[in-house]
């Protein structure tokens, strides 16, 4: 019992630092203009800009530092787990969780980091730079909602939060507006909801050209990738 209590103890001194990295990753992407960060494609045809690159280098630098004898294993450098078994502990990190939606000039995307012990994460922390919104939770010691801005402390203590119980009647499914496809379409029409969330959104986004913070388009074939998938279609199959 009291090795699992210091255990939980130690989590949840572990979550506090990792806040603190999250919202280091976050001031490295809000410097970053998305009207000009570099935006390309990779290999496996999703965008990555300089944003992603900054808050990659600032969280790997950091978890250096914070803990050293857990691994990382990171989106922007997926390669180098390729062929491996990852150990039993590792922190799981996409240091820019919404690229589309960052060269869109939108405000949807976030820093997510997590620690998985045995297959099963323990410590989840996401922020929402352009929102100044962090959430994080720790199993044993709930999760909570807290406000932070760039250069400002961070708050020791937010929002509880939690999950409501499965509503009889009143179901929402929260829909991804850049990833929506027929597949999601499929499930829902098998779950009757009340209301998509967001949705509505992404569909007026489908009869939008350009950002919606203005200025000029990513490169051409990272705008044919935002149009498709904001629009649920294939690359080029977006907006003109």
């Amino acid at each position: 019992m009291q090795q699992a209590d210091d255990q939980r103890e130690a989590d949840a001194a572990l979550a506090e630092r990792l806040t603190g990295i999250v919202v280091a990753a976050s001031a490295s992407i809000l410097a970053v203009d998305f009207r000009d960060c570099g935006a390309r494609l990779k290999a496996d045809d999703s965008p990555v800009s300089r944003a992603d690159e900054a808050a990659h280098r600032t969280i790997v630098e950091e978890l250096a530092r914070l803990a050293p004898a857990l691994a990382v294993i990171s989106e922007e450098a997926a390669a180098d787990w390729q062929g491996r078994t990852p150990p039993n502990d590792f922190l799981l990190v996409d240091p820019l969780d919404g690229t589309v939606e960052f060269l869109a000039g939108r405000l949807e995307y976030t820093v997510n980091i997590a620690l998985v012990r045995v297959g099963t994460p323990v410590i989840g922390v996401i922020a929402a730079p352009a929102l100044g919104l962090l959430w994080r939770g720790t199993v044993g010691y709930g999760a909570e909602r807290l406000h932070f801005a760039v250069g400002q402390p961070t708050p020791r203590h937010g929002d509880p939060i939690h999950t409501r119980p499965w509503p009889q009647d009143e179901r929402v499914a929260a829909v991804s507006r850049s990833h929506f496809d027929p597949s999601s379409e499929a499930f829902l029409e098998q779950v009757p909801v009340r209301d998509r969330r967001a949705r509505k959104e992404r569909e007026q986004q489908c009869g939008r050209q350009g950002t919606d913070r203005g200025g000029p388009r990513p490169p051409g074939p990272v705008a044919s990738r935002i149009d498709g998938d904001r629009c649920g279609g294939e690359p080029g199959q977006g907006v003109p």
